[in-house]
């Protein structure tokens, strides 16, 4: 039985905010457990990636991440425990403090090596809105690319702490859910539109 350290980070600074991003996290060493240095090691993690490699995110943007990290049972989806960590202060974007677009997203692909119900397991996440920094042909440019997939990457490959970045599988029907671990990620060289139910 999985637990997952459930880590929120909520981003304003543009009309139409506050956005939010959810990120799920379990024990490489002992996904069955959960603890308080972890879960706020975790949120360090979370931290440190949005406020160093935010060249993606205009200086405009603050990015909060929640200080109650919450666990999670892969299994059923039920909220076990929480821990309270001490926050630090908030990260803020690290590009230039011109927008693009605010529905104009980053599309990050989270792969995972597993299978469930015939299908393979994959997750997705949005980052934006972003700096305006387009190619010349109307995608995302190289800087852009590259501080998102820095971001990620720091999740993916971290070791300290000893967690690894999951995609949760949700219960469904009668099937129960599951945690999998990303194994690779792919922030894609297009704009994504991410729809709200305020447009």
């Amino acid at each position: 039985m999985a637990r997952m350290y459930r880590v929120r980070v909520a981003s304003s600074g543009w009309p139409g905010g506050p956005g939010l991003n959810t990120f799920y996290f379990q024990g490489r060493s002992d996904p069955s457990t959960a603890s308080s240095g972890v879960a706020h090691d975790v949120y360090t993690l979370v931290h440190g990636g949005f406020a160093g490699s935010g060249l993606w995110a205009p200086s405009l943007s603050t990015f909060v991440v929640d200080p109650v990290v919450d666990i999670i049972d892969a299994a059923t989806g039920a909220l076990e425990d929480s821990y309270a960590v001490t926050p630090t202060t908030d990260a803020v974007g690290g590009g230039a403090a011109s927008y693009g677009p605010t529905e104009a997203m980053l599309c990050v692909s989270l792969m995972t090596s597993d299978i469930v119900n015939s299908h393979r397991v994959r997750g997705r996440d949005f980052l934006g809105p972003c700096v305006a920094g387009n190619d010349a042909n109307g995608s995302p440019n190289s800087t852009v690319l590259a501080s998102a997939n820095a971001l990620v990457n720091g999740f993916v490959t971290t070791t300290t702490p000893d967690v690894d970045l999951v995609v949760w599988h949700r219960p469904v029907s009668k099937t129960g859910g599951s945690s999998h671990v990303v194994t690779s990620h792919h922030v894609a060289d297009k704009w994504a539109v991410l729809r709200s139910r305020r447009d």
